[in-house]
């Protein structure tokens, strides 16, 4: 709950979130933030498409238009995550995320990871 309720009070109230459709309810409850899945006009299926092509790609040029076109801003990890979606920390966003250039890491803790999508200039 620590990192949902770090997202409620330190991103803006229209931010977007990334996240897996396990803890999207819970970033729409807790942290009061619309998350990837529900967070445009376009069907469903590719709003779901384009999420887990987020969280599996190593493509860092797709990942970048595709957190501008949804304005997402947030990224949340949680254990599970990291435990279900990847085997080893260079995999899909796990790769993305460590480039200081694109992305910072303002809160951990045992149970989650929040990064922020830095602006782009």
């Amino acid at each position: 709950i620590s990192a949902l309720e770090w997202i409620r009070e330190n991103t803006p109230p229209g931010d977007v979130v990334l996240t897996t459709p396990d803890s999207a309810y819970w970033v729409e409850v807790v942290a009061r933030r619309n998350v990837i899945a529900d967070s445009s006009d376009l069907p469903r299926s590719m709003r779901a498409a384009d999420a887990q092509a987020l969280l599996t790609s190593k493509n860092f040029t797709k990942s970048q238009e595709l957190f501008a076109a949804y304005g997402a801003k947030t990224i949340l990890i949680t254990k599970e995550m990291k435990e279900q979606l990847w085997h080893r920390d260079d995999e899909g966003l796990l790769f993305l995320i460590v480039n200081p250039n694109a992305f910072d890491n303002p809160y951990q803790d045992e149970f989650a990871e929040v990064w922020r999508v830095r602006e782009r200039k």
